[in-house]
């Protein structure tokens, strides 16, 4: 009978890695074609069928709509680049490369799933891509009978429908080596198949011109009812916020119900603390909008929040950017990015959140950071960033050298007078430091350059070069001192009479919008993007095609030459503004481009709901780091002990009469370098008399494994204590000594 079970859970197994092979293939071919394709762009009028079928009590919901022809002459310019030929030509060569390197793989595979897969995948992309579409999560919950679902795939397939579900047929009785059963659902045929050990019942089948794919008891039939009634509320409210009348996609996420899911499903306490420190415990649900407007692609998304914004969103309740922000930046820059940031809050923040995550990786940096404070003589919180104000400014132009070397930050400053003090400071401390160093610092320098009445203190090091000023308003930093130099260059400039060549960011057409009603964002990126595209078009072209020779070696012939040429994309480009903002309920994200960026908007939620098992498993991955860095010096150490006496330490020494006075650990404490508290403890007295109880609390951390529930003073890392073990009890001949040696490596 044990046989059968095992055979049994051994079938289920195989059955699940099938669906998850398909699955995930499919996942990474969709991600592979939406490059020469994003959904719903341009796109066709809505089927209102799509947003019925979203349920009024809904985990996530994603609708696209169906993909038009792109018109050559359309007065948007996404539109104009996804109608030009050679884009066309690179999609559809995309797409025939991955049918034909599949269709490779279907012929080199023995798996029974990849002729299968091969056959279908191709077609569902298609249809995928064609649209319209919706997927929506009713429900996930973890019930005693297994995962109750409810969840559900529409697609609009038109006559493609029976071959669809013919090939899906096929593989479930190929594949997964498994007979459906035939349902009927309101008069109409539906395939049912049902895997058992708690995986949800999942139905297919066609219904007019759709095909669906229902997840868990009672799904089909769900979708079914609602296709005939009016869409849920909630999606109303999200349409009526943006309007959009050419909509792609639009996206919603019930977040706290999602994430309280993922919270118990995850180490206890790591999730919780996870949605603390990224400041989504109160935020209620995520919805995106994307779409054709104006002459770009827009992209709206919005986080709902409940009562005041928390965590690391907190930075976000300050003053906004004002318009006259941009003034400071040039209007030919290539690039530029402006925050409200309030540094010392930033500060404590980050601290906060380290001090939580890695106790011990925080003690470090504040180590660190004292270290760095007494090299330099500033310091961090009380000094620079109690002088700085709260407006950043990051951006490159021409003038001050461009994509490599030209990007300078600048910070409004609040005490011009403590800053110049700390520029002196940092001036005279690091000559002093870098003097007499010898070869090992002969590439280390600091010096200062007088420029239109403004010293530039520059320091050269083998890591990261540097460059500082201060002006009336600014702090200015930059990796190069000709980039502060143009940027004292146009602000002198710019406050004489007002010309052409002088004029500010402010200008322009795309900025001016973000501050209507005297609200503007918290954080503004802009990117020309015709000029980041002359900058990474040839680094792209040399990343593909050796790529494209690492498959080509595979088997897998793929060429770079469906690669459109620079000027069919550059003549299409607009320059792109993103921004965040501090709305009511809570906060925004709007951007407008030419390369549209649907894919991105509509998994947001997912992306932030992915965060927090990444953290977890990143804080867990720190952890074992951690314990095994201290096991290496335990270790180590005892090999110096056994190098410096003869053999390793007894498992504690013993007096006259052989009581246990001090565990090995204290023996070996000079050489995990706590040589100081050793001398501090009394080798003749047991670890808690009076004066070597004093003593526990500062165990170095080592001892203690990282995570750790143990208490002050108490360690995880024990040896087994026996007359043949490496860590003896001390023999009879070793009482009364004050350090006992066992074992010696040539006795193991």
């Amino acid at each position: 009978m044990k046989g059968v079970e095992v055979e049994g859970e051994n079938r289920m197994s195989s059955i699940m890695a099938s669906l998850s092979f398909c699955l995930s293939s499919f996942l990474l071919l969709v991600n592979g074609v939406v490059v020469a394709g994003p959904l719903g762009t341009p796109p066709t009028a809505a089927d209102p069928v799509m947003l019925q079928i979203a349920p009024e009590e809904c985990l996530y919901f994603i609708n696209w709509s169906g993909r038009g022809a792109a018109d050559a002459n359309s007065s948007n310019a996404t539109e104009r680049l996804l109608a030009e030929p050679e884009i066309q030509r690179f999609g559809a060569e995309v797409l025939q490369s991955l049918r034909n390197s599949m269709a490779q793989f279907a012929g080199q595979s023995s798996a029974p799933e990849a002729k299968v897969f091969t056959d279908i995948v191709p077609l569902l992309v298609e249809k995928v891509f064609q649209g319209p579409g919706s997927i929506y999560l009713g429900k996930a919950e973890l019930a005693a009978t297994g995962l109750a679902v409810d969840a559900g795939i529409v697609l609009a397939v038109g006559d493609e429908g029976p071959a669809m579900q013919g090939m899906l047929n096929r593989f479930v009785q190929e594949v997964l080596q498994r007979d459906s059963r035939e349902v009927l659902i309101q008069g109409e045929s539906f395939q049912a198949l049902e895997l058992g050990g708690g995986v949800p019942v999942i139905t297919w089948g066609l219904h007019k011109k759709y095909f669906i794919v229902g997840v868990g008891k009672g799904a089909v039939e769900g979708i079914l009812e609602r296709s005939s009634t009016p869409q849920p509320q909630w999606l109303t409210a999200v349409l009526q916020r943006w309007p959009l009348v050419r909509r792609s996609t639009v996206a919603y996420a019930d977040m706290s119900k999602l994430l309280r899911l993922l919270v118990s499903m995850g180490p206890a306490g790591s999730g919780e603390t996870a949605v603390q420190l990224l400041g989504v415990k109160n935020v209620k649900s995520y919805f995106s909008v994307t779409g054709l407007a104006d002459d770009q692609h827009v992209s709206y998304s919005a986080m709902i929040v409940d009562g005041k914004l928390q965590g690391a969103l907190e930075l976000l309740d300050g003053p906004s950017l004002a318009n006259a922000d941009m003034a400071m930046v040039p209007a030919d820059a290539q690039a530029a990015f402006l925050l409200r940031l309030d540094g010392k809050e930033f500060f404590r923040i980050v601290e906060d959140a380290l001090k939580t995550v890695d106790p011990r990786g925080h003690q470090r940096w504040l180590e660190s950071l004292k270290q760095l404070e007494e090299m330099t003589g500033v310091k961090l919180r009380e000094g620079l960033l109690a002088s700085l104000g709260s407006t950043w400014k990051v951006y490159t132009s021409p003038n001050t050298g461009g994509w490599v070397t030209g990007w300078v930050l600048a910070v409004d400053i609040k005490d011009r007078a403590r800053l110049l003090s700390i520029q002196d400071s940092l001036f005279r401390k690091l000559s002093a430091a870098f003097e007499g160093g010898g070869r090992r610092r002969s590439s280390y320098g600091v010096s200062k350059t007088t420029f239109l009445e403004r010293d530039i203190v520059v320091v050269t090091t083998d890591v990261l070069p540097l460059s500082l000023a201060v002006t009336d308003q600014q702090l200015l930093l930059s990796a190069y001192p000709q980039a502060i130099k143009a940027h004292l260059k146009w602000l002198a400039r710019s406050m004489q009479e007002q010309r052409s060549d002088t004029r500010s960011l402010a200008s322009s057409r795309r900025i001016a919008p973000l501050f209507q009603n005297n609200q503007g964002p918290h954080l503004i990126q802009y990117l020309d993007l015709s000029e980041a595209m002359r900058m990474a078009y040839p680094a792209l072209q040399i990343a593909l095609r050796i790529a494209c020779g690492e498959l080509r070696s595979d088997g897998i012939p793929v060429s770079i030459a469906a690669l459109p040429s620079l000027e069919s994309v550059l003549r299409h480009m607009k320059p792109g503004v993103m921004s965040v903002h501090r709305v009511k309920d809570g906060v925004e994200f709007r951007s407008s481009k030419t390369i549209p960026s649907s894919i991105l908007s509509v998994s947001a939620p997912l992306a932030m709901a992915s965060l927090l098992p990444a953290v977890s498993a990143a804080r867990e991955s720190a952890r074992r780091v951690a314990g095994q860095n201290n096991l290496k010096q335990i270790g180590l150490a005892m090999h110096n002990f056994h190098d410096s006496y003869g053999g390793f330490p007894a498992a504690h020494n013993a007096d006259k009469n052989g009581k246990p006075l001090l565990s090995w650990r204290v023996h070996i404490l000079p050489f995990v370098g706590s040589g100081v508290l050793y001398r501090q403890f009394k080798l003749d007295e047991p670890w808690d008399s009076p004066h070597n109880k004093k003593l526990i609390a500062q165990m170095p951390t080592v001892y203690q494994t990282p995570g750790s529930l143990a208490g002050p003073g108490k360690t995880n890392y024990l040896v087994i204590r026996s007359a043949q073990s490496v860590i003896q009890i001390p023999p009879r001949a070793t009482w009364g000594k004050k350090m006992p040696v066992g074992s010696r490596i040539r006795d193991i």
